[in-house]
């Protein structure tokens, strides 16, 4: 091919409006290299089907496609691109980032939901309030929270709970346990569902006042009193 046939690498950053320094950077990692460099200036020249191969590359960056794989993109025969297998990637990807869109938009809904509940609870004092199904994580406590040792306690449970590598909410609250006629209380934080919660939470079993317990509660309503935080 001519050199008179190809086109200047700042031509071909106009053409696909990605700059420069990005595509010597493709040249250096082996996904792009000029299909000419000339010996005395160095400069950079392409051939027309390349800006194609630069249009697939900014597609896999747009779906966080590690530009080191791009390579597996090629056909056996290296000099086509196997679009089939990149939008099969590229579609997977997208549903990932649609769900774990969802996933924190579901989150914000939550945490807007107990904060317009924590403020009900500051002026009402007891309210009612839906709760829907939450996992909890709780630690015993016997305090209120104006003590001392409920900042500890706090810090103990999101201490577990990060190392346990479960994701919490907005929720910290005291939490009593009613069975039969006596009550248990706790200070816990709710785990986000989608973690290892759901299933963990079959073998957290109460047989101590001093063990963490992993606790689902029923989408229903409750009574609330102020002192959430």
């Amino acid at each position: 091919m001519q050199k008179q046939e190809l086109i200047p690498i700042g031509v071909l950053a106009k053409i696909t409006n990605v700059h420069i320094q990005s595509l010597r950077y493709y040249d250096k990692i082996g996904i792009l290299k000029p299909a000419y460099i000339d010996p005395e200036s160095r400069y950079r020249y392409y051939a027309l089907s390349q800006i194609r191969v630069v249009e697939a590359i900014q597609y896999c960056a747009e779906l966080d496609i590690p530009l080191k794989n791009f390579n597996q993109y090629f056909s056996d025969s290296g000099d086509a691109i196997d679009y089939a297998a990149l939008i099969d990637h590229g579609r997977r990807a997208a549903h990932a980032k649609i769900e774990a869109i969802k996933n924190k938009m579901r989150h914000f809904d939550a945490i807007e939901q107990d904060m317009l509940r924590a403020k009900q609870c500051r002026e009402d004092r007891i309210v009612s309030a839906f709760l829907p199904e939450k996992i909890y994580y709780l630690l015993p406590y016997r305090g209120t929270q104006t003590e001392p040792a409920f900042r500890n306690i706090v810090i103990r449970l999101l201490n577990e709970v990060y190392a346990k590598g479960y994701k919490t909410g907005y929720d910290i609250s005291l939490i009593a346990r009613y069975q039969g006629n006596r009550a248990e209380q706790y200070v816990g934080t709710d785990i986000l569902t989608g973690t290892e919660a759901l299933r963990e939470s079959k073998k957290y079993p109460l047989r101590s006042r001093r063990q963490s317990i992993l606790l689902k509660t029923q989408p229903k309503r409750y009574l609330c009193r102020a002192g959430a935080i």
